[in-house]
């Protein structure tokens, strides 16, 4: 833009220099500077439908610790003259820890070719990396004249947790003394899957079956039975972080490794498990049945890709309403030492402690 104002300021004072002094000179300065523009905007117009990109990411683990991505941008030039300077800004932002940064690249591609840039970036966090070109404009070659190409690319790559140490995460899964693999559903709810365990709001999806009419209409909104059923697996695993450390870049890409290293191990040892992500700032949440390598995959790639609320109060909530306690022989939660001991009245939960490496 100040390109453009110095530009039009030097033409009006061409201009003004040939309406005072009326000489030849200075009416062929004005008309260059005129044609000049006039060319020039008449070029990018038909290069911004001539020049078009390609953008890809690949990622390989460092010698040091992190993830390096190289991004791969190709520009293609089809027109019949150079496109003197292309302007390429775009932003790369992991979506676990919502972190980003901008770059900007500027090349000249030839008539009929192409030019490849490539730009090594390394990530110290685990998540999904997206790499988002915002801005390719085409200018003249002293930059004054700019035409947006209308085209945004994305492109995205994992950079995947390590092995958290084991120190930090070995847990006892040992039976609990006060309530054992043989006796959990013993006077407990849920031994009969006809008992009613809950009621909560109808939402989409729910059966019309298990609507509950007769409070339904008392209530003057629909609500459902929840029927409880005993747990297919023995674990579940949640992930918490306190409100101090729920944003911080560090916990949330140490929480999301030791969860990653936790389900590495339980598969090992052929203990299957259910964990919870909650999701949307704990307005929904999801369930992961995690009984082979795949099903840890969708489930470890769930959380390298973000959107994922890590409050205690979503865990607790859950806990409660979904009488997790009487359910599952072993509850593990993975959070930070702010939240130390707060399940320590449980025998059957075991606490993971994690803290910003």
């Amino acid at each position: 833009m100040r390109g453009k104002i110095g530009y039009a300021c030097m033409t009006l004072l061409a201009f003004g220099l040939f309406v005072w002094t009326n000489a030849a000179v200075t009416f062929y300065l004005f008309a260059g500077l005129v044609l000049f523009a006039l060319i020039m905007w008449c070029a990018n117009l038909y290069l911004a439908g001539k020049v078009s990109a390609a953008l890809s990411v690949t990622e390989q683990p460092s010698d040091a610790e992190g993830t390096v991505f190289e991004i791969h941008l190709k520009v293609v030039n089809q027109a019949f003259f150079p496109a003197f300077r292309v302007l390429v800004q775009g932003t790369v932002w992991n979506c676990l820890t919502d972190q980003g940064e901008e770059f900007v690249q500027e090349v000249s591609v030839a008539p009929r070719g192409e030019k490849e840039l490539v730009l090594a970036l390394e990530s110290l966090f685990c998540g999904r990396v997206e790499v988002e070109i915002q801005r390719l404009v085409v200018s003249d070659f002293v930059g004054v004249f700019q035409r947006k190409v209308k085209e945004q690319l994305t492109a995205a790559g994992y950079a995947y947790p390590g092995k958290a140490m084991t120190e930090e995460y070995e847990i006892d899964l040992s039976a609990p003394d006060v309530q054992n693999i043989q006796n959990r559903y013993l006077r407990r709810k849920g031994n009969d899957i006809t008992e009613i365990l809950d009621i909560r709001d109808y939402q989409k999806g729910d059966s019309i079956k298990t609507i509950h009419w007769k409070l339904s209409k008392k209530l003057g909104r629909k609500v459902v039975r929840e029927l409880d059923t005993p747990a297919n697996q023995e674990v579940i695993l949640f992930l918490a972080l306190s409100e101090h450390n729920g944003r911080d870049p560090e916990y949330r890409s140490h929480i999301v490794e030791t969860a990653s290293s936790i389900a590495s191990d339980l598969l090992e040892e052929e203990k299957f498990f259910d964990s919870v992500i909650f999701e949307k700032d704990g307005a929904a949440y999801r369930k992961y049945n995690v009984e082979e390598i795949y099903t840890r995959d969708l489930y470890e790639r769930r959380m390298l890709d973000g959107n994922i609320s890590f409050r205690s109060a979503d865990v607790d909530g859950y806990i409660r309403n979904h009488n997790v306690l009487h359910k599952y022989a072993f509850v593990i939660v993975v959070t930070d030492r702010e939240l130390a001991g707060l399940y320590a009245e449980y025998a059957n939960v075991r606490q993971v402690l994690v803290a910003a490496s």
